[in-house]
């Protein structure tokens, strides 16, 4: 959410939502920032990739560490000029006495 923030313009939007599919939960954050290019893509993941000036290049590789460590996935669209959606999916937890 912080880097949505950070690509965006004042007056841009941030939409955050969550749903159930099958047996996941699903977030998706979605931003109207600058995007992310094709080329940067494939990279936003690795630890220490960073586009900005006083970045670390760890909060995206650590959110998706976590993801994983709980057996989740995350999904990433993105197209320059138009914003960024990024959906994270989570098993949910099963119901009590299931």
């Amino acid at each position: 959410m912080l880097n949505a923030l950070q690509a965006m313009q004042p007056g841009g939007r941030l939409d955050i939502g969550i749903t159930a599919e099958d047996k996941d939960a699903v977030i998706t954050i979605a931003d109207t920032g600058a995007g992310i290019s094709s080329q940067m893509l494939p990279h936003i993941f690795d630890p220490f990739f960073t586009t900005k000036n006083d970045g670390t290049g760890l909060g995206l590789s650590l959110s998706y560490a976590i993801v994983k460590e709980h057996q989740g996935d995350i999904e990433v669209e993105s197209e320059e000029g138009s914003g960024t959606t990024f959906r994270i999916k989570l098993p949910q937890a099963p119901e009590e006495g299931a």
